[in-house]
């Protein structure tokens, strides 16, 4: 990505000047363009400034304008650059917390007069143990916020990202043994758990504007997310033209499909109208809203994206939830951990009844069509539907409030607790591997292997996604979600 300031200076965005504080990612030149308007302000320079706390913050050099008052003080241009942005409406968690005027020969430079913004916080004397030499030695006392390790959730987030392209590349002959995984999908619910516990962690102040927040986030993530919806459109119109519409719509794949060539039918609710099928689904993903009970008017545009709009769900209910946690349970260890047990018992039934409900779901080639095709629905409305998915989401945002309340790492014995953590890991491993050396296994290939880790009414459901999920996340979930515990 590229900005072009109004200075004239063409300046890339590298990965490396991303400030990643706590769970969000900030580029310095989404905070640097509004303060760039401000009349006192000739050029500001954001940076990364290393924290304890949120692993990185945001700081801000200002080369103040002659417009600026002469004996203007750094804590009346503070004030003034705060009331800026949030008249800018800018995210609060994306205001720099460390500020410094500067002459502008004092900010290093390339050689094409680029400005360096690695290491600036050290050349300025901004980090925070040039700060710890020159203060007074106080009684230490209880920090405001939980120390967390953000540098291990970011390793989390990858591992769980390659996780979701293992699951999706390749056809089960193409992993041999390793496919079995896929009947293992614990990232999915990970994700979620660890979006509401990322979000939650930073402990904020209680949120006033929710619907300023909900906005912020969104527009923060939405340009990605129309990157990848036109790449999915365009991917689709290669092969679903008004040349190559069928009419003829059915549920399930046909036998003569791989010898038809290119061909597409209607959605769900728009069967026969090509046109229809296209401003229904390019409508429905725009705003987000590829789930239960819309996904019946689109075609699946991109597998993940359910993903994504699940997320602005989870967005949408988490100011008023965070509040409600911040005031009524922050600091009461016992009330968040009955509240988790509460969560969880409910996750297990919820699942088990999913389990058994639709154990003996018809399948497509058992002849009855009609039957088939109302269980596919029903099982595919209960994976995308967004409570479903929320509730890992309050469970993650209620294990940041109780790890703040109980704080490990800060007992005498935080030792026990990294055990507990790595001791989750290595079921999870434990786990995999015993998936991976059951045998290999596909869907039709060998109906007479014995599947230890899989009961054998999991193989009788219509849709091969749920009848993976299903008993698997039900039988292990109790450490899927420990998973985010260990950090």
């Amino acid at each position: 990505m590229a900005t072009l300031i109004p200075l004239g200076l063409f300046t890339h965005l590298l990965s490396d000047m991303q400030i990643k504080k706590g769970g969000e990612q900030v580029s310095p030149f989404e905070v640097e363009e509004p303060l760039l308007s401000h009349p006192w302000i000739q050029i500001p320079v954001c940076f990364s400034v290393p924290s304890k706390l949120y692993g990185e913050e945001v700081g801000c050099a200002l080369v103040l304008s002659s417009q600026a008052p002469v004996k203007v003080t750094q804590r009346e241009v503070t004030s003034a650059m705060r009331a800026w942005l949030k008249e800018a409406k800018l995210a609060p968690i994306k205001w720099p917390t460390k500020w410094v005027i500067v002459n502008d020969e004092d900010l290093p430079k390339t050689k094409t007069k680029k400005y360096i913004r690695i290491g600036l916080s050290s050349a300025l004397g901004l980090d925070p143990e040039k700060d710890e030499d020159n203060a007074c030695t106080l009684k230490p006392k209880e920090p405001a916020k939980a120390k967390v390790d953000w540098a291990a959730i970011s390793g989390l987030r990858f591992v769980l990202a390659c996780y979701v392209m293992f699951m999706h590349i390749g056809s089960p002959e193409s992993w041999g043994k390793m496919n079995n995984l896929r009947g293992f999908p614990w990232h999915v619910h990970v994700f979620f758990t660890l979006g509401g516990y990322s979000m939650a962690s930073p402990m904020n102040p209680t949120i006033k504007n929710k619907f300023s927040y909900f906005k912020a986030r969104i527009w923060s993530m939405y340009p990605m997310y129309a990157i990848a919806l036109i790449t999915c459109l365009i991917n689709l119109l290669v092969v679903c033209r008004p040349s190559t519409f069928d009419p003829e719509f059915t549920y399930n794949s046909q036998s003569d499909d791989l010898e038809r060539g290119l061909f597409c039918e209607g959605a769900p609710a728009t069967p026969t109208s090509y046109w229809g099928s296209l401003v229904l689904t390019i409508v429905t993903y725009i705003f987000g809203l590829a789930v239960t009970p819309s996904f019946l008017l689109t075609w699946w545009l991109g597998y993940y994206l359910w993903f994504s709009s699940m997320y602005y769900q989870c967005l949408a209910f988490f100011p008023a939830t965070y509040n409600v946690f911040m005031n009524r349970m922050r600091k009461k260890s016992r009330l968040l951990l009955k509240t988790i047990i509460v969560l969880m018992l409910l996750n297990i039934i919820i699942l088990l009844a999913a389990v058994f409900i639709t154990k003996d779901a018809p399948r497509y080639d058992d002849g009855d069509y009609e039957a088939a095709k109302n269980w596919n629905i029903g099982i595919l409305s209960f994976y995308l539907f967004g409570p479903f998915w929320a509730l890992y989401f309050v469970i993650g945002m209620v294990t940041a409030f109780l790890y703040d309340a109980y704080r490990p790492q800060e007992k005498h014995k935080a030792w026990i607790w990294g055990l507990v953590a790595d001791g989750c890991t290595l079921v999870i491993v434990g786990f995999s591997f015993a998936h991976i050396f059951q045998g290999k296994s596909t869907y039709d290939t060998n109906p007479d292997l014995e599947l230890y880790m899989r009961p054998p009414f999991a193989n009788q459901v219509s849709l091969p996604t749920i009848k993976h999920a299903r008993f698997s996340i039900a039988v292990f979930f109790f450490f899927t979600l420990n998973f985010p515990h260990s950090f």
